[in-house]
């Protein structure tokens, strides 16, 4: 079972993380964990799990197959543009607002850029565990806006990009970037959003 822990965990941690965690049996740290927090739960009453919507952005330059990222403040990783979503505010909207936030793209640079904004739909994304800040009782589902333009290559329209708000900086990646980075380089399951969403490899060979 121990083996199997660490064999599903390997992509998601550094190597030393790795062989350091081997060293305190963190499958018993983590399965521990589990049982208190059911006894917490039960001891203070709580009945109902909770599920929290996120909203993300992937902006696409499908003409330079590059996608643009921000560096978090908090743990240094790569991630999409996003955030919680305010409950007085649709999908499509919180998404923009997060964009702007973090990146400063704002709807109108979109429009600009020949991005079909009106038309586009998010993909949902619900997993149990997606997020380092989920537990037994508490999951996270985002709603994630893949932005692209159907006629020129986006970073050609928005050439200036200023990190704000969670964003310590942005960058934009390649897909051979993308893919040749580890998945711990990303914020939560963030690389696995990408690939899934842009059809490139996760797991590349």
């Amino acid at each position: 079972c121990s083996k199997r822990f660490y064999s599903d965990i390997k992509d998601l941690v550094d190597e030393k993380v790795l062989a350091y965690l081997k060293t305190v049996n963190f499958p018993l740290i983590v399965y521990n964990a589990y049982i208190k927090g059911i006894d917490y739960a039960e001891s203070t009453g709580c009945k109902y799990n909770s599920c929290f919507m996120t909203v993300d952005n992937i902006v696409f330059d499908k003409f330079l197959n590059q996608v643009l990222l921000i560096k978090r403040k908090d743990n240094g990783k790569f991630a999409i543009p996003g955030g919680f979503a305010e409950p007085y505010m649709n999908m499509k909207d919180n998404a923009l607002r997060e964009l702007e936030e973090e990146t400063s793209i704002t709807a109108k640079m979109l429009k600009d850029a020949f991005v079909k904004i009106d038309e586009l739909e998010p993909t949902l994304i619900d997993a149990p565990y997606r997020d380092p800040r989920s537990s037994h009782k508490c999951n996270f589902i985002s709603a994630v806006y893949v932005w692209q333009s159907k006629v020129d290559a986006l970073k050609n329209f928005i050439p200036y990009v200023k990190a704000g708000d969670d964003a310590v900086d942005t960058v934009w990646l390649s897909k051979e970037e993308c893919e040749d980075l580890p998945a711990w380089r990303f914020h939560a399951d963030h690389k696995k959003i990408i690939c899934k969403l842009l059809g490139w490899d996760y797991f590349k060979v």
